[in-house]
């Protein structure tokens, strides 16, 4: 006996995905406005949503529909294009990793310095760490101003296919990110100033 099923509506895979990508990514520009308040917010934001962002892309582009969509002469030109943009994205990651690495052996040295009551140390090493501050942040913020400059002159978001939009619009948010990165880390005078009053206490 022939069995007729009925024919219900149900969001595609591919669809439903790809709304959870945008409501990740609506969720973490919610959130890149209190990453400013505190560190500890906006490494939940790096070690998490944006985590969860990524996850949910790379699911997006391993569903079948969207792998031979982006077979598509067309848009395979715009997704090799976002490759290179994503490329510029990681070189700029991979020197803020080394700046921001050297920067924590520097500030070990305060420590160690501090630990120990040497004044001329403190004074040495608190140096050492302003002026490798100040190089970070201007070798850093310029990668961020030429990895923008090399993306100003890409298609409108509404031209964009979605997974295309959703890889840009999660490389974008990075770099914000980044930005908030670099505003932890200021070469603030008042360091040294509050490194000295702690030496001064412990005499």
């Amino acid at each position: 006996m022939a069995c007729h099923l009925r024919s219900i509506s149900l969001p595609s895979r591919s669809h439903s995905v790809e709304l959870r990508c945008e409501e990740e990514l609506k969720k973490l520009k919610a959130c890149v406005a209190t990453f400013s308040e505190t560190a500890e917010t906006m490494c939940d934001g790096l070690s998490g949503a944006l985590g969860d962002l990524y996850e949910c892309i790379e699911e997006a582009l391993r569903l079948p529909s969207n792998q031979n969509a982006l077979a598509c002469p067309h848009q395979k030109e715009l997704v090799e294009a976002e490759l290179e943009c994503s490329i510029r994205l990681l070189d700029l990651c991979g020197a803020m990793r080394d700046n921001l690495g050297a920067m924590k052996e520097h500030v070990q040295d305060v420590r160690l310095a501090l630990r120990r009551a040497d004044d001329a140390a403190i004074e040495s090493k608190m140096q050492a760490l302003i002026r490798l501050t100040k190089k970070a942040n201007k070798e850093i913020k310029k990668q961020i101003s030429k990895n923008r400059r090399a993306t100003s002159h890409s298609k409108e978001d509404h031209d964009l296919p979605t997974t295309v939009k959703l890889l840009k619009e999660s490389r974008e948010i990075t770099v914000s990110l980044l930005e908030s990165v670099i505003s932890f880390c200021p070469p603030k005078r008042r360091n040294q100033r509050l490194a000295s009053g702690h030496l001064s206490q412990g005499h």
